[in-house]
């Protein structure tokens, strides 16, 4: 369903009084996020999220700090083990969609 579609589907839930109202609110509160916004924001989000979170993880297990990973041979092995693992699309844009929402309109 189109992003039209799923607000006028919305917006029929209110009394024709209140439908003003609630569009006003859409309007004023809700970032739509498109096909080619969302897609950039992935592809931002394992660069700046995902790979320092794997940093930090392995900095943990391997008893070092993060800054050290690079520089340990058994650290850097386990970051390419755990960055070698495929990621999933589903996932990622689940993780961009929640840290970038800031209202949601459901159908």
């Amino acid at each position: 369903m189109r992003f039209l579609e799923c607000l006028a589907v919305w917006l029929q839930q209110f009394d024709v009084e209140e439908r003003e109202t609630a569009y006003a609110f859409v309007r004023g509160t809700l970032t739509y996020v498109g096909p080619a916004e969302l897609q950039r924001l992935v592809e931002q989000l394992y660069p700046r999220t995902v790979r320092s979170r794997l940093n930090r993880m392995v900095a943990a297990e391997c008893e070092i700090p993060p800054y050290r990973v690079l520089a340990d041979n058994r650290a850097r092995t386990a970051l390419k083990r755990c960055a070698g693992k495929p990621f999933s699309w589903d996932l990622a844009t689940a993780l961009a969609s929640m840290l970038f929402a800031t209202a949601t309109l459901a159908c």
